[in-house]
């Protein structure tokens, strides 16, 4: 299909595309005076932009000399000149625009994949260095136990060193205060029998 019969397609397709706004509008009812007015105002609106349409396109297919027409859009910053090309370029399927989706496409899966696989050997990572943490912390509390272990046993040891030589000073006080009660009691009977 050649460009000029692509072109005629489409200022055909535009114009049966107002035909059916026009023929919707032709069945829409309401009960409003306002809103009939309203109605018949967008009607006369669409009747009028059939008629230039229709006349620019025959204008342009009689006046054409070239296969392809470029077209400027301009206007001010942030008015949606760019959607509407986007949007123009989605509508009549860009062959280039179809091909960039495609590849982004692709390139997006590939960097899911990579960020998978990075994900992947990143919890891998991470698990090895928590099971070494946490074997460390198992050795640092069984490093703890046993020195409080060792505490309380050095502690204990002090404890019954302190408590035997308790006893042995009890031990000597009771001895020496039995020696003294025998040494009186030995005394007493000395005297006792130096009298007797």
């Amino acid at each position: 299909m050649s460009n000029e019969q692509r072109f005629s397609d489409l200022y055909k397709s535009v114009g049966a595309e107002v035909s059916d706004a026009l023929l919707a509008l032709a069945d829409v009812e309401v009960s409003s005076d306002k809103a009939n007015r309203h109605l018949d105002k967008m009607r006369a609106d669409l009747r009028a932009m059939q008629a230039q349409f229709a006349g620019e396109i025959a204008y342009l297919e009689e006046h054409a000399e070239w296969d392809q027409f470029s077209i400027a859009f301009f206007g001010e910053t942030n008015a949606g000149k760019s959607t509407l090309i986007e949007s123009l370029r989605i509508v009549f399927d860009e062959r280039a625009r179809r091909d960039r989706v495609q590849r982004r496409t692709e390139e997006l899966s590939t960097a899911q994949d990579e960020i998978w696989r990075d994900a992947d050997r990143l919890t891998a990572a991470v698990g090895h260095q928590f099971r070494i943490y946490a074997e460390e912390v198992a050795q640092l509390r069984r490093d703890v136990v046993s020195l409080v272990r060792d505490e309380a046993a050095a502690r204990s040891q002090s404890a019954e060193r302190t408590a035997a030589a308790a006893r042995g000073a009890a031990l000597r006080l009771v001895l020496a205060s039995l020696a003294g009660v025998a040494a009186g009691i030995v005394i007493g009977l000395l005297i006792h029998a130096a009298r007797g």
